[in-house]
Formats: C-alpha cells, sequence, structure tokens
C-alpha cells in the first residue's frame, strides 16, 4: 500500500513547487498528534515522500508495526494523508538463546528490558549491532545474530536470539606499506597488535591513532585488513616525514678567565627522529656564547619502552651564569596511551637552583633565603586528544 501511495504521490506533485501537507488518521480523520510529526507541515514536491516514511519510521519506533498510508488527497496546494496505525505491539519476552553470557554482559542486554515493553525496532537493531560490535572486538568478526523461534500472539511477541559466531580469528604479522620505516617488533609492541592475540576491530582502529601520533610518521591512507585460514594480516600505510636535523655553528676565542685558554663558543641544534628505525627520538640543544655559561637542553623518547605500552622521556635541562647562578632539573616520565583519545603521565624529578659566589658577594642586594634550593617533584597529567 505505501509503494502504490508513493507512486501516487511522485505523479501527482510533480511540478509543484510547494505544498501544505497534513496527516491524518484513518476513521477519525484527526490529525496525527504532533509527537510524530509537524502537522501540517510546508515541504516541496520531492520531499512529500521523504515526510511520510520518516512519519511511518516514528510510529513503528513506538510500537505501530502495521502503521500504513491508506489514501491521498490533493486540493490545490494542500496534501491531505490518511494513516492507519494499528495495535501497538509489545514484547512478551526476548530470551538470550545461545548469545555467550560475556557478550550479553558487555552489551547491557536485561531480559526484563525486553518484557511487557513496547516492541521497537531501532531498540532491536541497537543490540543486534552491539552483540556484533564485541564479537567484532572478541576475535569473530563474521559473527551472525537474528530471531529464532518467534511467535506473535495478538499483540504480544517473543523470540529468541539466534548467535552464530563463525570461526575464531587471531592476528598474524602486520605489516607497514609507504617509505615509512619502522622494525617490526617495535611496530607490533607499540601498536599492541602481537601474533596469536584475538583479532579486534576496535584495536585495529586505536593503532591508526596510535601511528599518527608518532612526529616522523604521515598516515598514507585508511588501514587494512586480510583474512586467510582464520588468521588475519593488518597493513598499516604510512610514509615518512622529515623531522630530523642538526644544524650549529662553533668557534673558539680566548678565554676572558683562563689565560693562555681558548674558550669554545656556539650553538647547536640537533634532532634524531625515529633512531635506528625503533620510533626513539633524541633532541639536544646546546648554547655557549659566554665563559663558564653554558646552556643545554637534552630530551630522549622512547615508546614502547621494554617492548611495553609505556613510553619513558628523560629530559636534562642545565642553565649556568657564568658564577652568578646555576639551574639544573632532571626529570624522568612514563606514559601510557589510554585506549580511547588521551594519555596519562606520570613525571618525576629534581630541580637544583644555586646562586653563585659572584651574585652572594654583592653588598647592595641582601641574597634571599630561598636562593639556594633542591626540590623533588612528582607530577601526573591526563591529556585529552
Amino acid at each position: 500500500m505505501v509503494t502504490c501511495i508513493l507512486a501516487v504521490l511522485a505523479d501527482k506533485v510533480q511540478g509543484q513547487p510547494s505544498y501544505t501537507l497534513f496527516f491524518r488518521l484513518s476513521g477519525t480523520n484527526a490529525l496525527l498528534p504532533r509527537s510524530y510529526s509537524v502537522n501540517p507541515v510546508q515541504t516541496d514536491s520531492a520531499q512529500v515522500a521523504v515526510h511520510l516514511q520518516q512519519v511511518l519510521l516514528k510510529l513503528q519506533s513506538k510500537g505501530y508495526l502495521l502503521a500504513a498510508a491508506d489514501s491521498l488527497r490533493q486540493t490545490g496546494d494542500t496534501i491531505t494523508l490518511w494513516l492507519h496505525l494499528g495495535e501497538i505491539y509489545h514484547w512478551a519476552s526476548l530470551r538470550p538463546g545461545n548469545v555467550p553470557e560475556a557478550l550479553l554482559r558487555a552489551t547491557g542486554y536485561q531480559e526484563k528490558l525486553y518484557t511487557a515493553k513496547i516492541f521497537s525496532p531501532a531498540q532491536l537493531a541497537r543490540l543486534q549491532e552491539a552483540l556484533l560490535t564485541e564479537s567484532d572486538n572478541r576475535g569473530y568478526p563474521f559473527a551472525s545474530i537474528r530471531l529464532d523461534s518467534i511467535a506473535i500472539v495478538r499483540d504480544q511477541i517473543s523470540a529468541s536470539l539466534a548467535y552464530m559466531p563463525g570461526p575464531t580469528i587471531v592476528f598474524d604479522t602486520l605489516s607497514l606499506q609507504g617509505t615509512a620505516r619502522l622494525k617490526a617488533h617495535f611496530l607490533a609492541h607499540y601498536l599492541r597488535i602481537t601474533p596469536g592475540q584475538p583479532y579486534s576491530e576496535a584495536l585495529m582502529q586505536r593503532a591508526q591513532r596510535w601511528l599518527r601520533q608518532l612526529p616522523f610518521v604521515r598516515i598514507t591512507a585508511p588501514y587494512g585488513v586480510t583474512f586467510k585460514n582464520d588468521r588475519a594480516y593488518p597493513v598499516f600505510f604510512a610514509d615518512s616525514r622529515q623531522t630530523s636535523s642538526i644544524d650549529g655553528i662553533v668557534g673558539v676565542q680566548p678565554n676572558e678567565l683562563e689565560a693562555n685558554r681558548l674558550l669554545v663558543t656556539g650553538e647547536l641544534n640537533l634532532q634524531l627522529r625515529n633512531l635506528f628505525n625503533t620510533g626513539k627520538s633524541l633532541l639536544l640543544q646546546w648554547q655557549q656564547i659566554k665563559p663558564a655559561s653554558p646552556r643545554l637542553d637534552v630530551s630522549y623518547w622512547h615508546p614502547a619502552f621494554l617492548r611495553t605500552p609505556l613510553e619513558l622521556q628523560v629530559n636534562f635541562n642545565l642553565l649556568k651564569q657564568d658564577s652568578t647562578f646555576f639551574n639544573l632539573t632532571q626529570q624522568l616520565s612514563l606514559g601510557y596511551a589510554l585506549s580511547d583519545y588521551g594519555k596519562i603521565q606520570f613525571r618525576t624529578g629534581l630541580r637544583n637552583s644555586r646562586l653563585g659566589n659572584a651574585a652572594a658577594s654583592i653588598d647592595t642586594l641582601p641574597v634571599p633565603a630561598f636562593a639556594d634550593s633542591r626540590l623533588v617533584f612528582l607530577r601526573g597529567k591526563l591529556h585529552l586528544e
């Protein structure tokens, strides 16, 4: 009946620019309640059939499974559609059938949610989709689910879930295609995908995000997976990004503090990314312009530390101004990339600050009590991306 109505609509409203569309209930001629649709609605000729489909879907989501369009009438620029609602259908029961208990718990299934409740096709579809998604992440990407033992008594529906898990799929060797160069053992531990591990689509998606976080890698295409003989072979696509560099200038000059000695001066900036194709990075900045006044910053980053999901970072900062002051900061950080967007990081370190003899000998300014200090710190931080 709906197909016939849509065909008539397409024939009657063709070429008309705008209409006022009314939805009325068959038998009573009352307007359809506004909770199901704006009524009347201003629409153009191309959208009349779309509005009808949307209304029918909304009615079906509220249990009117047999809702349909009965007839229509067009008067000038006004179209009236009469709808037959039928009975509201309810769940008598939806039994778990052979679905594993772990899947039911993960999806939040409870039999009481499907007992003496209005039947909603959308709710049932969400449950089925959730069960398949969980299966996809537990080594069963080819699982399927359907309703079995369906019984309809008047307006009561009962059924049982029938679950077909399909073959168990485990990860095999992953590969990286493109100009990016990463050792296989590092990539497997950094992406947390190791041979023999149950296949997980969610893990594949997270691995793509983690790969994108490497500063020397540029993702060129979405990941792929080849399934063969109960094995999954992940493929990632990435090119190298030029991030390593070295530049600086070094010279010598007479040392003002020590006679007959030369002073090495200059500046050096060193960035080495993806050391030995293992993802490690070393950054170094050194500067010395004045005698006994060096500045040195060193940072070392080690992802997949000890073949674990941990990231190790070590920072060393030195700032010295001849005999005036001396600052030294040493930091050690451990980070862990969360399953979803973000990372948790813990940092500890030691900071030393000392006021030199030259500053302490100035008579005009008092030396504060905290001029020489030693601080040990521990911090936690959550990064959201």
